[in-house]
């Protein structure tokens, strides 16, 4: 299977950043899954989590219908998530355990937590064991616009559980990638390091042809080179899945905690074991 991606790039170890936080927040013992999420999130057009701090019921619906909808609002999200409410009372500030209880639902996961008694920390539970609470802070009262970006980022990326007709019976089943993004968009999930761009490559001088890049070995085309200047870094990607045999970047995220640089100034190196130390002309 072929795949289609395309990228926006989010610089964190030059200290750019494209988006409205601070450079504080992007260092990664600070607020990385949040730098994510918003990365995410804005670019499938979803902006209020990252100019608001209030988080209403109609606010964080909207975000989903964009999220997966594209604005086309063909979806009855609100039922997709087993909410119901007016619009007067959807400017009230949404409880977590409402939007924990939404986004456990519309990945499919309501029959399970039905089963389990249907009760909020039922649903908080399965929504830690999917992954749907990683990097969440607060679990309770009012959710803040940086949980609910999480939540919603989490959710997006979790395999949905579907049903199943097995003869006479009634099963239920999650594929690994059929995620919300990638039933609702097409969009899927990677992760990988950058081993060529079209000027150069890790093992060979030649790098990948003319607009593309190379991750683990895997091809892109990247005629906007936003992926470029990571070789040798690694990042997580979100690419279209189309069966086709064109790949495209669609979004990259360098991904802080899982890279370290080096600086070396001069060409001396002793390997010790797996590792290579590098020194400059004093030995330091």
């Amino acid at each position: 299977m072929r795949k289609i991606a395309f990228v926006l790039a989010v610089v964190m170890l030059i200290g750019i950043c494209p988006l409205p936080i601070s450079a504080e927040e992007t260092t990664p013992d600070k607020d990385f899954a949040y730098v994510k999420a918003i990365a995410l999130l804005e670019h499938l057009g979803v902006k209020a989590f990252s100019t608001e701090k209030k988080v209403t019921y109609n606010s964080f619906i909207d975000a989903l219908y964009i999220a997966l909808d594209g604005k086309k609002m063909m979806l009855d999200i609100k039922a997709l998530a087993g909410l119901n409410f007016s619009d007067e009372y959807g400017n009230n500030e949404m409880t977590f355990n409402d939007a924990v209880k939404s986004l456990v639902n519309i990945t499919g996961y309501k029959i399970e937590a039905e089963a389990g008694g249907g009760s909020a920390p039922v649903y908080v539970n399965i929504a830690r064991t999917k992954g749907i609470l990683s990097g969440v802070g607060s679990k309770s009262g009012a959710v803040t616009s940086r949980d609910a970006a999480v939540l919603i980022y989490n959710a997006l990326n979790t395999d949905v559980l579907k049903l199943k007709f097995s003869g006479s019976r009634t099963e239920y089943e999650s594929k690994k990638g059929e995620t919300l993004l990638y039933l609702y968009r097409g969009i899927k999930k990677g992760s990988g390091i950058v081993t060529a761009n079209e000027y150069s490559g890790l093992f060979s001088e030649n790098g990948a042809p003319k607009g593309m890049v190379m991750i683990d070995g895997a091809l892109y085309n990247d005629p906007q080179q936003y992926a470029t200047d990571y070789l040798g870094y690694r990042i997580e990607y979100f690419y279209y899945d189309n069966n086709t045999e064109d790949d495209e970047i669609y979004l990259t995220i360098l991904e802080i905690n899982k890279n370290e640089v080096t600086e070396i100034d001069d060409n001396f190196s002793r390997k010790i074991g797996r590792r290579i130390y590098y020194y400059n002309e004093n030995e330091k």
